[in-house]
């Protein structure tokens, strides 16, 4: 009976405390969309399976480089952040039980459909910046980070319900 009544408790523990410190974990400054950003400013996409750099910038696109907005804009890598809004409206949240990967403001949503799914300029390329596709997941990086936070956080919520005696270390030293 205590066995059913403990397991419970540390199932509930590991529902609510340990999403909380899950969340806390993947929207701090060494999370998982500031791993996203920083894969994706470096030219590559952060969704597993998809080979290589993103494809270059169009020749009309590099022109626009010279002049208005995208003045000093580098050419190479292609980095997504003609302006950096698209990237910086990136965020966590946490409904319920799930994650989820968000963008603010209705021009980036549109902005980031149309380079994950629906294909830029003319010639419609797609640069995937989010596993959006069923099937589709994160390279082992960003999955790897995820996997290191889940193990923590669980292990933080479970650490509560063991006994302060078995939290105890003891070092023997060899004479």
């Amino acid at each position: 009976m205590l066995g059913k009544r403990i397991a419970k408790q540390i199932s509930q523990a590991i529902t609510e405390k340990s999403l909380k410190d899950l969340y806390k974990r993947l929207s701090g400054p060494s999370g998982i969309i500031s791993t996203i950003v920083s894969i994706i400013q470096k030219g590559i996409s952060p969704v597993k399976g998809v080979a290589g750099r993103f494809q270059k910038y169009s020749d009309s696109y590099k022109a626009s480089f010279k002049s208005g907005e995208l003045k000093g804009k580098k050419k190479s890598p292609v980095n997504m952040t003609a302006t950096g809004e698209m990237l910086e409206s990136l965020h966590l949240t946490l409904e319920g039980t799930k994650f989820f990967i968000k963008s603010r403001g209705k021009r980036n949503n549109k902005l980031i459909d149309i380079h994950n799914r629906q294909g830029a300029s003319k010639k419609k390329v797609i640069r995937r910046l989010l596993p959006t596709e069923k099937g589709e997941e994160f390279t082992p990086r960003v999955s790897t980070l995820l996997q290191k936070n889940l193990k923590k956080s669980v292990s933080f919520s479970i650490l509560r319900f063991l006994p302060k005696k078995a939290l105890r270390i003891k070092i023997k030293t060899s004479k």
